[in-house]
């Protein structure tokens, strides 16, 4: 179990308690918004953000919503330091020199990923071939120098 749920249970210490661990290992943008505090982790796609009444964690235009009435927000912690600490699989589909779709996972262990998420948009050639491209993006942070603090 994670330190920061053994002695909090409020989503909103959560959150500072996390904002708090990153600026020690990352370079961090927060933003105080009317609605709640959105936190980036600068050059990545990384982001989360902490409203009256849930917690979001997202990279790029994936994300997920935990409300702390109905979800376990260990889930929305394994989620952000995975995002952290694990490669990252981008597959981008393209028709011409368009991207029409990108399909971002979570490498696990070996070869077993985890689908974050597929953004689409309907403004493409269609008519045109499909042709698919594969990038990686290494971890943000090494599990080793996070794991004592989390």
């Amino acid at each position: 179990m994670h330190k920061a749920l053994k002695t909090m249970v409020d989503h909103e210490q959560i959150f500072k308690q996390i904002k708090d661990i990153l600026s020690r290992h990352a370079t961090i943008k927060v933003d105080e918004l009317e609605y709640g505090t959105h936190l980036t982790i600068e050059q990545t796609g990384i982001w989360m953000e902490c409203e009256p009444h849930e917690l979001t964690i997202g990279y790029g235009v994936a994300h997920q919503h935990y409300d702390p009435k109905h979800d376990d927000l260990r889930a929305a912690l394994d989620r952000l330091f995975n995002l952290l600490t694990k490669r990252k699989r981008i597959t981008l589909y393209s028709k011409g020199d368009k991207v029409f779709k990108e399909r971002t996972e979570l490498q696990l262990n070996g070869d077993k990923f985890e689908q974050l998420g597929v953004a689409m948009t309907w403004m493409f050639p269609f008519w045109q071939r499909t042709t698919t491209a594969v990038k990686f993006e290494e971890p943000v942070i090494e599990y080793r120098k996070i794991e004592p603090e989390i």
